[in-house]
């Protein structure tokens, strides 16, 4: 009977701590999955998100409907999303010279989850939301960037 009890108890912790793993999925992981997504598929060029609440929401342009349907199915299967809000738009993508400067923005912006920026001729324009005790460190982050201005659109929560 010990050898059954203690595969038993074995058995509940596993189950507790898949369990756990499923309930600490936030919306800065899952911004942060995306994120390293994003780097490796052409489709995200064009496409900024944010998460809230579990639900992502995809806005920007995807340069076909094909590489639309593949980004959309991708967002829906990351670890903890609820749902995705799809408003992306099928039009050309352009990449240049801010390639590198949407890189970098996006890699700092993984953990704001609420935040989305757009670049474009070297200028970042902040949209979505953020908490009024980060609001002063994102700005900073991407300042040091040197992009060749910053406008910011977010909201500051308190």
């Amino acid at each position: 009977m010990k050898g059954y009890s203690n595969k038993v108890g074995i058995r509940s912790i596993c189950i507790a701590f898949a369990c756990f793993l499923v309930a600490c999925t936030n919306d800065q992981a899952i911004k942060a999955d995306l994120t390293a997504k994003a780097k490796e598929d052409k489709n995200f060029l064009g496409v900024r998100f944010t998460v809230q609440d579990k639900v992502v929401n995809l806005t920007g342009a995807v340069p076909t409907s094909e590489g639309k349907t593949a980004l959309v199915q991708k967002v829906e299967k990351v670890h903890g999303v609820k749902s995705v809000v799809d408003q992306l738009q099928i039009a050309p993508v352009v990449f240049g010279t801010d390639y590198m400067l949407k890189q970098n923005v996006d890699s700092i912006l993984q953990n704001y989850p609420g935040l989305q920026a757009i670049v474009q001729d070297s200028i970042v324009v902040l949209e979505g939301t953020v908490p009024k005790d980060k609001a002063t460190k994102v700005v900073a982050a991407i300042q040091s960037l040197q992009p060749l201005a910053l406008e910011s659109r977010a909201v500051v929560q308190d």
